[in-house]
């Protein structure tokens, strides 16, 4: 569970392609240097897409930490703003292993978050709304949505903030603006 730290705490949520990791990017400009990312998302060499948003951070003077899951167990080479880019992937990496099996990992995944906290000034977690079909699903998935909702819930009673993105457009849920 996220305990109390002197962090500032942002968490960003919408729909897939919705502007959430752009607004991320933003939002970690107006904070202390240095500015890092902690990527979630296991390599996948054909997804230019990806590639090139990682270009840009280091363009743009972020640090890129790759790390798929055990965030409990990730030492930050310093303290500063970091984006952890995304809840979605660490959810999924942590919880189903290389043949599908599915075990839920959502305490071990807050304590990774909470590890985070305890190490920089600022922390934007980004994380996606996948619950409204959630009958449409086997149970492996039922289970990882219902995984990814407790967790972004945890967060969002915790967290400083919280913004929905909608169509690219910030919506502030919780806390002031910044």
């Amino acid at each position: 569970m996220i305990k109390t730290s002197p962090c500032t705490t942002i968490l960003l949520t919408g729909g897939a392609a919705s502007g959430k990791s752009t607004f991320a990017i933003s939002l970690a400009l107006q904070f202390s240097d240095p500015r890092m990312v902690i990527d979630t998302a296991l390599p996948d060499p054909i997804d230019a897409r990806h590639l090139l948003w990682r270009e840009q951070l280091i363009k743009q003077n972020f640090t890129l930490i790759t790390r798929s899951m055990d965030l409990d167990c990730l030492v930050l080479p310093a303290r500063g703003t970091v984006i952890l880019e995304c809840l979605c992937h660490l959810t999924a990496n942590e919880m189903f292993d290389e043949r599908g099996n599915c075990e839920d990992r959502t305490a071990a995944i807050l304590d990774g978050i909470h590890n985070l906290c305890t190490q920089c000034s600022t922390l934007i977690a980004v994380t996606n709304e996948v619950g409204t079909d959630h009958d449409a699903f086997n149970a492996g998935t039922r289970s990882y949505m219902k995984a990814l909702g407790h967790i972004n819930i945890a967060l969002t009673k915790n967290f400083s903030y919280v913004y929905e993105m909608v169509c690219g457009i910030p919506i502030a849920r919780k806390g002031l603006t910044i």
